[in-house]
């Protein structure tokens, strides 16, 4: 089995059991005032130039070629607070984030 190139943790892996059904697409895209967005999707299906991994038998994480670089060696957790209930993700790759936090903008530090 290939080795993922970022972490999920166990709070964030039993989340994504329960929201998908056999694929799970996690990338980044170009959005909002900061340039880009964090994207998890559960209803697609692998594409030439993804990176293909094993989460277990029934579970298949997709992340792009554009993505990648982006993504590796950063961490997907889920989060339940009172503020915030949802994936969240730590990555030293982020430079700044917007307001609402959900836009991103990535570069050296």
């Amino acid at each position: 089995m290939q080795q993922l190139p970022l972490t999920i943790t166990n709070a964030a892996l039993n989340q994504l059991r329960l929201q998908a059904r056999t694929w799970v697409r996690l990338g980044v895209k170009a959005s909002g005032c900061e340039g880009f967005e964090y994207a998890i999707r559960f209803d697609t299906l692998p594409k030439t130039n993804d990176h293909i991994y094993d989460l277990d038998e029934n579970l298949h994480l997709l992340i792009d070629e554009k993505s990648f670089p982006y993504l590796s060696n950063s961490i997907l957790d889920w989060e339940k607070t009172l503020m915030h209930i949802g994936f969240k993700w730590i990555n030293n790759k982020e430079i700044s984030r917007c307001g609402c936090g959900n836009s991103i903008s990535f570069g050296e530090k």
